[in-house]
């Protein structure tokens, strides 16, 4: 009997998402990745990403997978002649069916094919003229054509799949039309087809002398070469042979990096180049890296390429890596050094690479690989004496109202004035009166709550009338420290207060009290109610602090109906599909109206519940911001994914405010915390988010991976198989799985079932993991 297993999983994800705010300055963190053994790479010759999203590094230890969560060596073994041949690698490139081709310093080239797990060998045989011609390979690419080209130390190699043979190019003396020099360096296809191969190495003990390499531009046709090579009294010629960086970038300019730092722009055309030599009296412009005395000789440029913010990135062996910013059109120098702060800690850099999702890696050559995200800016924060920052309102005519705890200030963008009143509320330095919302009510009247009172301001005369707890009237506001106003569909003015709810009749100035727990007379004990909401049914929720939960209120009979009993609830939320949110001490909530409960929004034991939801709100797009003591939670439109913006994009750990967020008529979405307050603008972060990918990895039967077979349970490789059926036999088994997602790897979470199995989400093990 054979039984048929289909399993589902969903992500939920904390990640550090493509971001691109205004901001001041210009920021750009370097996340190192090492091996697990805590030393380097010790030199990271090659940079490439599989079909699956998983990157592969060449370095002189071996070849390693990484998937985000973990690295993956492979490294020759002495008894395995399917492992790869040897350690000190030179390149790695990746076909589009996920076969990888690295090659190596001596011991020829190597081709792993993923589904058999094994490496085969392509080595020089001095017998055989159609073997490969040299057996250290610098340099794979496959054309737009499908031709495969590898770069050796004794020439250019085109290799024929059918038969396994390789066709020679070579340099011969006193021919022109042939290679500069044997030793190829770079490949590079440009946008039109053309094949440029680089050469010459700068390293005295194997590039010859100095005027050996030089500039090819391949005829594919014909099989013959176009040379460019420096000429000492030629300017606009290149300034080494030792060719090294070729790029074409997204204005279809060709540039070239040479030995002594040399840095050209080449015109294609007449076969000139511009050279951009360092200027010390502009060090902030867009130039090559200075050359002096000390340099050294095998000094020069690794790699030119683009990010994918279209900003210039360039490496050298010494002397540190080059970053220019088109925008600002200024330059930056990261070198490593026991006083750099930047987080690169490499002297230089040998290869870059962009990963699908934006991401820029680069390989150091001290052995560190470095992951930059090019969107990643700090969140834009405004910082204001008066902070912390409560509450916003925003007038019908742009002007912005902001509640801090040391004033209630008044922006008025129309005429440029901005008003803080402090004497008039009673705040100082000195006395705190928090201020945690401003509320305007269907006649235009608008009302403060704060921790002193609860307030009317008039517009006329710039006043404001005070409504404070007296003892002596029962009448009066049940405490004077008021917390939140809301005004039902039939103009009933409710304000929570620290002790009670209150309905508020502004004809008579009188108010009525409600408690939650009537024999409870202490000034901040269990009738602390938090927030009010009406839904869109028109029911009216209010929620209580201390334990008070989430309340329903009936206003015929002045009693509640509590859910979440136990909890805190700060802040209630109705977004726009009328799903009824809550946030307090121990996590966020939804209603389910049809059971007529609550539950939580994510799961206790996989890590993705989010413990205290100070405020929430929901932008343009129907994504839902949540602040939280780690930073700024949002969730997706439909609810199955969770992104965290936290200290990596400026937000401060447990510094967010109770009840402050806010969405303003443009649609930025406003976090007050301790020194002011955030401005996020959710379009320019969704514009440039790119959704994670979810792989499979590896799947065992009784703790043994499967591998691909004609008649085993996988007959394909895991990643493209779509439904696996298993004997009765077959009953324990287990899958590996990770999300492909590098923006900020440490974060990414899941959780996973089994369709008709599990009764509800799973975390998988440290491993990633799911067992049955």
């Amino acid at each position: 009997m054979k039984t048929k297993l289909r399993i589902y999983s969903i992500v939920l994800i904390l990640l550090f998402v493509n971001l691109y705010f205004p901001v001041r300055g210009q920021q750009i963190e370097f996340n190192a990745l090492v091996p697990a053994d805590e030393k380097t790479f010790d030199f990271v010759t090659g940079i490439d990403q599989d079909p699956n999203g998983f990157m592969w590094f060449s370095t002189k230890r071996g070849l390693y997978r990484y998937d985000g969560n973990h690295l993956t060596s492979f490294k020759n073994e002495p008894l395995n002649p399917n492992s790869i041949k040897n350690n000190y690698l030179e390149s790695v490139y990746i076909e589009k069916n996920g076969e990888i081709w690295a090659g190596s310093l001596g011991t020829g080239l190597n081709l792993y094919e993923p589904n058999n797990d094994k490496f085969t060998h392509f080595q020089h045989d001095p017998q055989n003229s159609s073997s490969l011609i040299n057996d250290t390979v610098t340099a794979i690419l496959r054309d737009s054509e499908g031709t495969l080209w590898i770069g050796t130390h004794q020439g250019l190699e085109r290799f024929d799949d059918k038969t396994n043979q390789f066709i020679h190019h070579r340099s011969v003396k006193n021919d022109p039309k042939t290679l500069t020099n044997n030793q190829v360096r770079v490949i590079y296809e440009d946008k039109e087809g053309t094949i440029w191969i680089g050469t010459g190495s700068p390293y005295a003990d194997n590039g010859g002398t100095r005027e050996d390499g030089g500039l090819n531009r391949m005829d594919k046709k014909t099989g013959t070469f176009t040379r460019y090579l420096n000429h000492p009294n030629d300017r606009q010629s290149l300034i080494s042979n030792k060719i090294s960086a070729i790029y074409e970038d997204d204005q279809n300019v060709l540039w070239i990096g040479t030995g002594l730092n040399g840095l050209h722009q080449m015109n294609r055309k007449d076969g000139t180049f511009k050279r951009f030599l360092y200027d010390p009296a502009h060090p902030e412009k867009f130039n090559g890296p200075p050359v002096n005395p000390s340099t050294s000789d095998y000094e020069h440029i690794t790699f030119f390429t683009q990010d994918s913010a279209g900003n210039y990135w360039f490496g050298t062996v010494d002397s540190g890596i080059y970053y220019f910013n088109r925008k600002n059109e200024k330059i930056l120098h990261f070198q490593g050094s026991a006083e750099s702060t930047s987080g690169f800690k490499d002297n230089g850099a040998w290869k870059a690479f962009t990963s699908r999702d934006g991401i820029f890696w680069i390989g150091g050559t001290q052995g560190t690989i470095y992951r930059i995200n090019p969107f990643q800016k700090k969140i834009d924060h405004v910082k204001i004496s008066s902070a912390p920052v409560n509450s916003f309102y925003e007038e019908q005519n742009g002007s912005l109202w902001i509640g801090a705890s040391h004033a209630l200030i008044h922006e008025d963008k129309k005429i440029g004035i901005t008003k803080s009143y402090e004497k008039e509320i009673n705040v100082s330095k000195e006395n705190r009166n928090d201020i945690f919302d401003i509320f305007e009510d269907q006649q235009n009247n608008l009302w403060i709550a704060s921790y002193n009172s609860f307030y009317f301001w008039d517009r006329k005369s710039d006043q404001f009338k005070f409504y404070k707890n007296d003892p002596k009237d029962e009448n009066s506001i049940s405490s004077s420290g008021a917390l939140d106003i809301f005004e039902d569909s039939k103009s009933n003015l409710w304000i929570s207060t620290f002790r009670g709810l209150n309905l508020f009749d502004r004809k008579t100035d009188r108010f009525t009290h409600y408690f939650l727990y009537p024999d409870d007379i202490s000034p901040f004990g269990s009738n602390i109610m938090s927030s009010i909401l009406e839904d869109k049914k028109g029911d009216l929720w209010v929620g209580a602090w201390n334990g008070g939960g989430i309340n329903l209120f009936n206003r015929e009979t002045g009693r509640f109906v509590t859910y979440l009993k136990g909890s805190g609830i700060m802040c209630i939320y109705e977004d726009s599909e009328g799903i009824l949110w809550c946030g307090g001490s121990d996590g966020l909530y939804t209603y389910n109206r049809e059971a007529d409960n609550f539950t939580r929004f994510g799961d206790f034991d996989s890590m993705t519940g989010i413990s205290n939801a100070y405020n929430l709100t929901e932008d343009n797009q129907k994504y839902i911001w949540v602040g939280t003591t780690d930073g700024i939670v949002r969730i997706n439109p439909a609810r199955d994914e969770t992104s965290f913006y936290g200290e990596n994009f400026g937000i401060e750990k447990n510094s967010l405010t109770w009840g402050s967020a806010f969405k303003a008529k443009n649609g930025d979405i406003h976090f007050g915390n301790t020194t002011g307050y955030y401005v996020i603008n959710p379009y320019e972060l969704l514009k440039n988010s790119k959704a994670p990918k979810i792989v499979f990895t590896d799947f065992k039967i009784t703790d043994v991976s499967i591998k691909p077979e004609k008649y085993g349970p996988l007959k394909q490789s895991l990643a493209d198989t779509k439904e696996i059926r298993l004997k009765y036999s077959e009953n324990v088994f287990s899958f590996d799985f990770t999300v492909i997602d590098y923006a900020n790897p440490d974060q990414n979470q899941l959780i996973y079932y089994l369709e008709n199995y599990d009764k509800g989400w799973l975390k998988p093990s440290s491993e990633r993991r799911a067992y049955y």
